[in-house]
């Protein structure tokens, strides 16, 4: 049996190891064995957090998993699927048709933004996916064809002409009877328009109006362009493989309509081909599996739902329908007609007319409105008052784990060990990291941090002392402090680093290509007040450094507590063995941020999608200070390839415990 004397020793020993190489200024942590080992002489009933160097309950660590399911993270029933971008893209194209297509008012009101009193320009968006409506006339005079006198009619009627010609991309045309032309009246077709006869306004403004309110027209018009909500159309898988496109941050490959004039089947109106696919449905497949390996959230970010569009705008409406938004009224319209006295031709005159006037489309603003709005009838989550979380609402498809006191401090490579060899609790996984938060139980002022990184590109061991140049990864590391205080989060440092496949060694200077490499896989941040560009920041900066406050780590009612936090950071467990995942049912998902370049910042090639803790969140009444390790890992885009799991750990941390407040 182990003497008290023995067990007193063998802990002594192990912090020794700890700190005997920064005595004075800081400590760096255990190696995995160590920490094991000390959690093991403890015993389950002592308070391992309390024995630790760092008086921290522990790290937060923010992480993007192996695999996510985004149907249970959007928080579909078990078992069931949740198909939010394909529900999105239905939305899209429902009210894109509603609105320009069959013209149900109160959505075209809506979208276009049409002012009441222009109202009565309804009518003129009807069925504009195949025709613009660009030319309203009175009919006042005939003459035959060939001959110069005109002759006034007793009877003016009204024309409506259609040019053809700015049919939309995503059109149809078709020998389908049971699907109308431009109207019931269609008198003359000639050069590129259509032209239709009506007795006055108002039975123009009625048949429209009928057509409003048909339902089975409207249905047959909705199965042709839309499919159903069970049974999407080739249009909406489209759609929905560009939105799953662009959800990667990846261009769509490009997408043709043939249109099928003679078609005698709604089915068959036209056949939508994507590049490089045999079918629609081949290229959806294909795209939904990229997706489930290397998606980083739920949801669309501000940038990706512009983008999306702006697609439908030059790809499903095209260039020459978007070009033209005006329509020319006649007072004097002459028919021509030959010698049979049937309608061949219209002159217009100039005189009493008015051009150019606005014709009410508005498709630049009415399809940016219609992207938006179709967020709000996608769910990807509830909220407690059973609310909709929204398309637009999206949260990162992370999880969550922590370390109980200064288990994330490392000491050397034994602390990176390769996946499968070591039996060790504590040893610090490969992962993509995206935010490691600490949880420091008493107030300290900070001066350095020193942030450990190593790359094992093929995850089955390094070598000491040897490096591929071949392989790597860049990173932007960034650390972060935010003052409830002042309730406002500073960048105190940001650097740019590259970590090339290898083993870790503190300090180590590398030579790569003939260059020399220095502190290789070390990103050292200290003087914060010289490199935090914030003004407010000099009003609480300690000696060029930071005091951060204690932490709570009870916010939001323990919400982010882990097994390890549930356990009162007491060692037992060291390390999450069940991380939280967010998902679109909990507040955790509030807790974080989604973080993307800004304009310029990169290259063109490049982007990352990371997270960092939500400040707003612990602005509020149970918030805390905290101090945080954001990495925004570099990718190239289209890149599927890359393993974007890397180690890291603290290295060393100055003054760290010699002030509290």
């Amino acid at each position: 049996m182990k003497t008290k004397k023995s067990k007193f020793l063998k802990i002594l020993s192990i912090l020794l190891i700890c700190c005997i190489s920064f005595l004075c200024v800081g400590c760096m942590g255990s190696t995995p064995e160590e920490n094991d080992e000390l959690e093991s002489e403890l015993g389950k009933g002592d308070d391992f957090g309390e024995s630790m160097i760092y008086p921290m309950y522990g790290t937060r660590v923010l992480y993007r998993p192996d695999s996510y399911d985004y149907d249970a993270g959007s928080g579909a029933e078990a078992g069931k699927t949740n198909d939010y971008y394909g529900n999105y893209a239905y939305a899209i194209l429902r009210d894109i048709y509603q609105t320009y297509g069959i013209v149900v008012p109160e959505t075209a009101k809506k979208h276009t933004e049409i002012p009441e009193s222009n109202a009565d320009k309804l009518s003129y968006l009807y069925d504009s996916i195949r025709y613009k409506v660009d030319t309203f006339g009175t009919v006042t005079h005939s003459k035959t064809q060939g001959s110069t006198t005109e002759e006034q009619l007793s009877t003016p009627y009204i024309i409506v002409g259609a040019d053809t010609s700015t049919a939309w991309n995503w059109t149809f045309d078709y020998q389908y009877s049971e699907l109308p032309a431009l109207l019931t009246t269609l008198s003359l077709t000639k050069n590129d328009h259509l032209y239709s006869s009506f007795d006055d306004v108002e039975s123009f403004k009625n048949e429209i109006s009928m057509l409003y309110h048909d339902a089975d027209y409207s249905n047959l018009y909705s199965e042709a362009i839309l499919g159903s909500e069970s049974n999407y159309s080739d249009y909406v898988k489209a759609l929905e493989y560009v939105i799953y496109s662009y959800a990667l941050d990846l261009e769509p490959m490009e997408i043709t309509v043939k249109i099928e004039p003679t078609a005698t089947k709604v089915e068959d109106l036209y056949s939508v081909k994507v590049k490089s696919f045999d079918s629609v449905d081949a290229a959806l497949a294909d795209v939904k599996a990229l997706f489930n390996k290397i998606g980083s959230y739920v949801g669309l970010i501000e940038r990706q739902i512009a983008k999306i569009s702006n697609w439908i705008k030059t790809n499903v409406i095209g260039e020459k329908a978007m070009a033209n938004d005006y329509f020319d009224s006649y007072g004097k319209v002459v028919q021509i007609v030959n010698n049979s006295g049937d309608v061949v031709d219209y002159e217009f005159s100039v005189a009493d007319s008015t051009l150019d006037q606005p014709l009410g489309r508005n498709y630049s603003v009415a399809v940016d409105n219609i992207v938006k709005a179709a967020c709000e009838y996608v769910s990807i989550g509830k909220e407690s008052d059973d609310s909709d979380v929204t398309i637009d609402e999206r949260f990162l498809a992370s999880e969550m784990k922590e370390y109980a006191g200064e288990t994330f401090f490392i000491h050397d490579d034994a602390n990176f060990p390769a996946p499968g060899t070591s039996n060790s609790k504590t040893a610090i996984e490969p992962l993509e990291y995206q935010s490691i938060q600490f949880m420091l139980k008493e107030g300290a002022d900070l001066s350095d941090l020193w942030i450990a990184l190593k790359y094992d590109a093929d995850l089955d061991g390094t070598e000491e002392g040897v490096f591929n140049p071949d392989k790597y990864l860049d990173m932007i590391v960034e650390l972060n402090y935010y003052s409830y205080d002042l309730k406002k989060m500073f960048v105190l440092g940001s650097q740019q680093a590259r970590v090339y496949d290898g083993g870790y060694v503190f300090g180590q200077d590398i030579e790569i290509n003939g260059q020399k490499v220095e502190n290789h896989g070390m990103v050292i941040f200290k003087d914060f007040a010289k490199n935090c560009t914030d003004p407010a920041f000099a009003g609480i900066s300690v000696g060029g450094g930071v005091h951060v406050g204690p932490f709570n780590p009870d916010i939001g009612g323990g919400i982010l507590k882990t097994d390890v936090g549930k356990s009162g950071y007491n060692g037992s467990p060291m390390v999450s063995e069940n991380p939280l995942v967010i998902v679109g049912t909990t507040d955790v998902r509030k807790y974080y941020s989604i973080i993307e370049p800004e304009e310029g910042e990169l290259g063109e090639n490049q982007f990352y999608i990371t997270g960092r803790a939500n400040s707003e969140m612990y602005g509020e009444s149970d918030g805390s200070d905290y101090l945080e390790v954001t990495y925004k890992v570099l990718k190239q885009r289209g890149d599927t390839t890359t393993n974007y799991k890397f180690y890291t750990g603290i290295a060393m941390w100055w003054d760290a415990v010699n002030i509290a407040r």
